[in-house]
Formats: structure tokens, sequence, C-alpha cells
């Protein structure tokens, strides 16, 4: 293990010193912010203080990973293609060194905690990567198509798809958000969880309005919003007391 930890430190130290030469232009300050706000959260609402850091780089890690990855491959030279995996593995070895530091250095019962923790950090590297090209709508299109679908049957499966894979998605990052905060002494944990999981997808949104071929909107942040406020409602029913 300690050879491991070896490798995965100076595997990330050398991706982080030659970032600027992996990125090509790509914009990281996305990952910085987001980082930022998972940070506050893990540390000031959920109260993981003791395991913030290491919870915040293990984020920035597999955030900007995912984030490397969402871009689509440029054609120019295959020196970008090399180099953005390059920084896809050093993000990956950083996310993977503080996680590992972080569940290995905690005590059993602090582990549960973690778990949802962990989650989150997973639920919110999806969004990264499903928030830029390799997410929109075409491919699943193309699949149905490919199939035998008519073009408007495939294109209402399609939606029908992609609008309950919001609501399902973002329900479950409310549930693991709700669990983590609740298991950790936030005050407020619905609040915290709605919170938190809101923050990514309103930056998923805005996102989607600089990539080529998709397009953000308001009604799937609204649609998002309805699946963490019913997956919210379902997670926190057995915590109520129920008078007769």
């Amino acid at each position: 293990m300690r050879y491991l930890f070896a490798f995965l430190f100076f595997a990330g130290l050398f991706g982080l010193v030659a970032l600027p030469y992996q990125t090509f232009g790509t914009p990281i300050w996305p990952v910085v912010i987001m980082t930022l706000g998972a940070s506050t959260w893990f540390g000031h609402i959920v109260r993981l203080r003791p395991r913030q850091i290491g919870l915040s780089v293990g984020y920035f890690g597999l955030f900007g990973a995912l984030w490397l990855k969402s871009f689509p491959p440029m054609a120019v030279t295959a020196l970008r293609g090399w180099t953005s995996l390059l920084g896809m593995f050093a993000f990956s070895c950083i996310a993977l060194l503080a996680l590992l530091i972080v569940f290995f250095k905690a005590d059993r019962a602090d582990r549960s905690v973690l778990v949802g923790a962990l989650a989150c950090i997973f639920c919110s590297a999806m969004i990264a990567l499903l928030s830029g090209s390799s997410g929109g709508a075409a491919a699943f299109y193309e699949f149905l198509v490919s199939r035998g679908f008519a073009d408007n049957l495939a294109e209402t499966t399609n939606f029908v798809f992609r609008k309950s894979v919001h609501f399902g998605f973002y329900g479950f990052f409310a549930v693991m958000a709700f669990r983590t905060a609740r298991l950790g002494g936030a005050p407020k944990p619905v609040i915290a969880a709605l919170a938190f999981v809101m923050m990514h997808s309103v930056f998923d949104e805005v996102r989607q309005w600089s990539v080529p071929n998709r397009t953000g909107s308001a009604w799937d942040v609204l649609l998002d919003l309805l699946g963490v406020l019913a997956f919210l409602y379902w997670a926190n029913r057995p915590f109520r007391v129920i008078r007769v």
C-alpha cells in the first residue's frame, strides 16, 4: 500500500506540474469553482472538517479527470490527445490517492459517512463528463434508429428516456447528499442536500450553452428540482415521528 501511495503521489504531482501543457486552452476554472463549492459543503455544512481537505482534493481530481474527458478530441495534432490522457491520468491519481487516504485513516464509525460522500463525488464527476459533448442526445437517437425505430418514435423515446434519467439521477444524487449530511451532523440535512445537488444542476445546464450540439435549459433545472424534492421526500419519511 505504501508503494501505491508513493506512485499515485508522484504521478499526480508530475501531472500538475505539466498541467498547462496538457490542457491546451481547456478551461480549468470551472473545476476550481466547483471544488471550492464542494469543499465548503463538506467542511462547513456537512461538518466533515477533519476529512475536508482529502475529500476536496478527491473531488477536484475526479471532477477534473472527467472534465477533460468530456471535451471532444481535437484533430489538429496527435499530441493533444496524448496530453489530455496524461491530464486525466494525473487527475485520477490525485483523486485516488486523496480518497484512499481519507478512507483508510477514518474510523470504522466514520466510514458510513464517507461512503455517502464518495457517492456524491462520483455523481458530481459524472455530471462533469455528461455535460459535455459526450452526453448529447444524438448517440442514443442514432442507436434507436439503427434498431428499426421510426424517426418520430425514436425521437419521442429518446426524449422520454433522457428526461427520466434527469429526474432519477438527480434524485439519487440528492438521497446520497442527504444521507451524508444527516450522518455528518448537518443541522438541516434536507436543505444541505438540496443546495449541493442544485448547484450541480445549474452548472450542468449553464455549461451546455458553451458546448457544440448541446443546449442548456431552465426546464431541465426545474425537472432536476422535482426529482430532488420527490426523492428527498421519500428519503426523509422514515425519520419522521408519526403521531396517532
